[in-house]
């Protein structure tokens, strides 16, 4: 009768591990999914910034100014821009996103009566890895004419 109690006791003993064993991967694939469904809604949001962004620098006049807070848009403010080049501006992560911004607008082909392709990228990297996430590309061709200073 003492084996029958010891092979039932050894049995649910092994049926406890086995389930603690199972609560255990659960609960690290639930964590994963929990993190990666945060990190796709800041993306989301990064791109959706990132592309209110574009249609701002394509609309500008001075891209400096816009970056720099010196131009606000209609309800759009970029008072986190920081000049870290020529023609490179750099936002850190805002609060709750964990992304960070990389702005470079370049001007193609300012030659006398000609026009000027302004080129810009924007770029959002994971402020936790320094992860590119993705490259937005705009770019305006701005005839010569109407070229400011």
């Amino acid at each position: 009768m003492s084996k029958r109690v010891n092979a039932l006791l050894l049995e649910l003993l092994i049926v406890v591990l086995f389930f603690s064993l199972a609560c255990i991967v659960l609960i690290r694939v639930f964590a994963g999914a929990a993190h990666l469904s945060l990190r796709a809604g800041d993306q989301n949001s990064a791109l959706l910034e990132a592309q209110n962004l574009a249609e701002q620098i394509y609309a500008a006049e001075n891209v400096g100014k816009l970056l720099e807070n010196e131009i606000i848009g209609d309800d759009l403010t970029y008072d986190c821009f920081v000049r870290c080049g020529e023609n490179v501006w750099e936002k850190d992560a805002a609060e709750g996103n964990g992304i960070r911004f990389r702005v470079t607008v370049t001007n193609v082909g300012q030659s006398e009566g000609d026009g000027v392709l302004r080129e810009g990228r924007i770029e959002a990297f994971s402020s936790d890895d320094a992860e590119l996430l993705f490259t937005l590309d705009c770019s305006r061709y701005i005839p010569g004419e109407a070229v400011g200073q």
